[in-house]
């Protein structure tokens, strides 16, 4: 739960999404980058596609497939 609450409270430059209860692709992209990534080196995917693929991973089979990761899809995960 530290991890996440982490993530969503960070500040970003334009403020949205912050304290949301919400991680989207804004939120990874201060703390994964996708630009080395394989297959976007690679010029296969674009850093947009890695992104939407690792939340979707969070949000598991059971996850509503919205762009967002909610804390309970994160917990399910885990």
């Amino acid at each position: 739960m530290s991890i996440f609450n982490g993530i969503d409270q960070r500040a970003r430059k334009d403020n949205k999404g912050r304290s949301d209860g919400k991680l989207t692709q804004e939120d990874l992209r201060d703390f994964y980058s996708a630009k080395d990534h394989p297959e976007v080196r690679a010029g296969k995917k674009t850093e947009n596609a890695v992104l939407a693929e690792l939340l979707n991973s969070f949000e598991g089979r059971g996850g509503n497939r919205d762009g967002a990761v909610s804390l309970a899809e994160w917990l399910r995960y885990y």
